[in-house]
């Protein structure tokens, strides 16, 4: 787990989550997004993961102005975000969901893609995708759907399952999923894990099974500037699980772990993976100040 840094860069990418776009075009948190959005617009971005919460409410207008939130970026490089909760659940009791408006934003994400040579490829309906860039495959999961009671179910299980079973040559593979699975929430180390979905003893046994594998999750908001470790790593396996920040909400980490070299915890963070010959370097990035957090900086073999 030693990759020199010297070695060539293949191509690097950003992970972030829970961007919570509301109805209104200002506010502190559509404030911290820009300059997240701004800090990526100048950087070698091959693509955006998004793990979900794309939307604070599921509505209409909420992804409509997700959309012309996010053209800038997906005019640059692909895109691929998977759903949350509040992708599904309206935030207020007067709200409505709106599934069109989600194929429509599934749909959008889709044809902006491809004219980055990023093909998507959605499995039912419009639940969770393959796509491949770059060489590598990205698998999105979808347990929010039945949130409250999260799961991700046999179909979509026995999807992924056969996905990773056709790249298991491959160097490493990538899965995004919004919540994070219960032996794996990093930042909670030294108390009790919280179970997010109920077959996540499943999901991680899938994952352990097929080995080679980078798993992204959002939901918890914890700060990426703690040594609480936002990253938990299964040596036998090979699968590492990354547990990104809001990039409009950061919270303080509830694991205990002290803050460090953060602007603030209430701030806009995300992960940068470069991909070297040699391997993987997982660095946060605190957006407000375009800094890298020495508390989170992690490195993979391959």
């Amino acid at each position: 787990m030693n990759p020199e840094r010297s070695s060539r860069l293949l191509f690097s990418f950003y992970a972030v989550s829970d961007l919570h776009i509301t109805q209104k075009a200002r506010g502190k948190a559509a404030g911290k997004r820009y300059k997240a959005w701004k800090y990526l617009e100048n950087t070698e971005c091959s693509f955006l993961l998004i793990a979900g919460d794309i939307t604070n409410g599921c509505g209409r207008e909420e992804f409509e102005n997700a959309r012309a939130e996010l053209d800038p970026l997906i005019s640059r490089f692909p895109v691929l975000a998977a759903y949350g909760n509040h992708d599904y659940i309206p935030n207020s009791p007067n709200a409505a969901a709106s599934p069109e408006s989600r194929r429509q934003f599934s749909h959008w994400m889709q044809e902006k893609n491809l004219k980055h040579g990023c093909g998507m490829e959605f499995f039912n309906g419009i639940q969770c995708f393959e796509a491949r860039y770059r060489g590598v495959q990205v698998l999105s999961m979808d347990c929010a759907a039945t949130y409250p009671a999260a799961a991700a179910g046999d179909e979509q299980l026995a999807w992924l399952d056969e996905k990773l079973r056709h790249s298991d040559h491959e160097r490493f593979r990538i899965v995004v999923s919004h919540f994070p699975l219960t032996n794996y929430v990093p930042g909670r180390t030294g108390r009790k894990q919280m179970s997010y979905v109920r077959d996540s003893l499943r999901q991680q046994r899938l994952l352990e099974k097929h080995k080679n594998i980078l798993f992204f999750s959002g939901h918890t908001h914890f700060s990426l500037a703690s040594d609480s470790p936002s990253m938990l790593y299964d040596e036998s396996s090979r699968v590492a699980y990354f547990n990104t920040a809001s990039v409009g909400n950061t919270l303080p980490n509830p694991g205990g772990g002290k803050e460090k070299g953060a602007e603030n915890t209430s701030g806009s963070m995300g992960l940068l993976a470069e991909v070297f010959e040699s391997g993987i370097q997982i660095s946060g990035i605190d957006f407000l100040n375009g800094s890298e957090l020495e508390a989170c900086k992690f490195k993979l073999a391959l």
